[in-house]
């Protein structure tokens, strides 16, 4: 969450300040205006200058002293001086941090994370912690530590994913060939009733297991399939990292709305993933995160990501959709966006789902509208008489800086995808209804009401609305939806049991 080049600042006891940094006894830095060298007694030799690497981020690799972390390149340091009367509690942090280390200087630096602005409340205090890697947030005098937290994971698991133990899977996989238990035997997965071994391939359980209907002529999985084997989608680029992630997902207004209504600690499951890219920035927060899809090399751009981010709350599962390899009742929030209408049968995947949801826990679908998706629909005739030139009509591929595998991606599946259906607000209220769920919020609103999703809790009950204001709405969206494809989203609750 912070560039390598970036050093930190020293605090240290205001009377020990001028053992380790150049200042004179007595001279006081309580506002960290004074930046000076550190003592030579304190430095180390520049390791990374002496063999070579004297230019770039080479300087950045060694240790240039006893403190390193607050040491600059040019053995700079910019001093904090602690002091009884100006810093009372941290003081005595210090003090005894000094008493049990031997060492007076602590690492200082502005509490925020690189996307969000200084903490300054409780809430936003506790917020930064949750949604990073510090280990304990101190507040006055309450303490509060992560691995405390029901969705904290160890550090060390990280490092045994394939061990029977995992953090994030134990507890949830089922076998999806008899919906009976899961042995895991080192990179194998077994079924306790028919004893068929699910392998794990690079860490990803490969749980997928044909459903009834796989091979009859009606079903699209085997193409679907294929389909996003080859294309995989979102795509990553080459320069991602965890912060361009999360960046470009608060730049949209409905993945910055769900981070912000999906509680820490939540168990949440994303069906039909992908590359994971939503899993990922759902699960740098503290959350634990599974995340599904029947294509691997999907799954494998997500878990590499995942991997190279230390993101150890996120995992990825191969499996069938109408053949889920998990326990019901697990997750307090299942999503499936731009999966159930590229299959033959959208309602019965969407049955497939609510079994997973926990009572009282929430189900998230996005489908292509009937009406929103007209514009996407004339494009794709225009593009197959052109035969895929004329890109610019699309308002995602005339952005600017959009990478060419980006381009590739979205424009295959906008306008290359072998089967996609299309469904109405209407429609998707009535499956709600016969499985028994509680309407919340459709994104864009069920109703016309054009109101962002900026600061808005995306669980918080809104009205159902009526037949005629349904149509209304999805009227609207034949202007107002195209620049998204006409995609749409309706979400539920799971009552509690009775």
């Amino acid at each position: 969450f912070r560039e390598g080049f970036r050093p930190f600042a020293p605090a240290v006891l205001a009377e020990h300040a001028h053992e380790y940094f150049e200042l004179e006894q007595g001279c006081e830095s309580p506002y960290m205006l004074l930046v000076v060298p550190v003592r030579e007694s304190h430095r180390r030799p520049d390791a990374a200058a002496a063999n070579g690497a004297a230019r770039g981020f080479g300087r950045m690799q060694g240790e240039r002293s006893d403190i390193p972390a607050v040491t600059h390149v040019d053995y700079s340091a910019r001093v904090q001086t602690i002091d009884a009367e100006r810093h009372g509690l941290f003081r005595r942090l210090l003090e005894s941090y000094h008493a049990k280390t031997g060492c007076p200087v602590m690492v200082n630096t502005s509490f925020n994370l690189g996307w969000d602005p200084i903490v300054c409340t409780p809430r936003d205090a506790y917020q930064a912690f949750m949604s990073s890697e510090l280990d304990v947030l101190c507040m006055g005098h309450f303490v509060l530590t992560k691995d405390e937290q029901p969705a904290s994971v160890a550090r060390a698991a990280e490092l045994c994913s394939q061990e029977l133990s995992d953090p994030i899977l134990t507890g949830k996989l089922a076998s999806p060939c008899c919906r009976a238990e899961l042995e895991q035997h080192r990179a194998t997965f077994v079924c306790t009733r028919c004893a068929h071994a699910f392998p794990v391939s690079d860490g990803i359980p490969q749980l997928f297991w044909p459903h009834e209907a796989f091979d009859s002529a009606a079903d699209v999985t085997q193409m679907v399939k294929a389909f996003y084997e080859e294309t995989p989608f979102p795509n990553y680029d080459e320069h991602d990292s965890i912060r361009a992630l999360i960046d470009k997902a608060r730049l949209g207004q409905y993945a910055r709305a769900l981070d912000e209504t999906i509680p820490y600690n939540a168990s949440v499951l994303e069906v039909g993933c992908g590359t994971g890219q939503l899993s990922n920035f759902l699960g740098a927060a503290c959350r634990r995160v599974v995340g599904s899809d029947m294509c691997m090399n999907s799954l494998r751009l997500g878990d590499e990501f995942r991997r190279a981010h230390g993101l150890a709350r996120v995992r990825f599962v191969q499996m069938n959709l109408f053949r889920p390899a998990l326990r019901p009742e697990q997750f307090d929030v299942v999503l499936c966006n731009g999966v159930l209408h590229h299959t033959a049968d959208p309602y019965g995947g969407f049955r497939g789902l609510v079994p997973l949801v926990k009572p009282g826990g929430h189900l998230v679908i996005g489908l292509y509208n009937r009406y929103g998706r007209l514009f996407t629909d004339l494009r794709r005739q225009l593009f197959r008489l052109t035969r895929g030139r004329a890109q610019w009509i699309d308002p995602i591929l005339r952005k600017s800086g959009l990478s060419s595998g980006k381009r590739k991606a979205w424009f295959a599946d906008q306008y290359r995808h072998p089967h996609e259906s299309k469904h109405t607000i209407g429609e998707v209220l009535r499956w709600f209804d016969e499985q028994g769920l509680e309407f919340v919020r459709g994104v864009p609103s069920v109703t016309p009401d054009p109101g962002a999703l900026v600061g808005t809790n995306l669980f918080q009950p809104s009205p159902r609305g009526s037949g005629l204001e349904h149509l209304v709405a999805e009227l609207q969206t034949i202007v107002s939806g195209y620049r998204e494809g006409g995609f749409f989203l309706m979400i539920a609750r799971k009552p509690e049991h009775a």
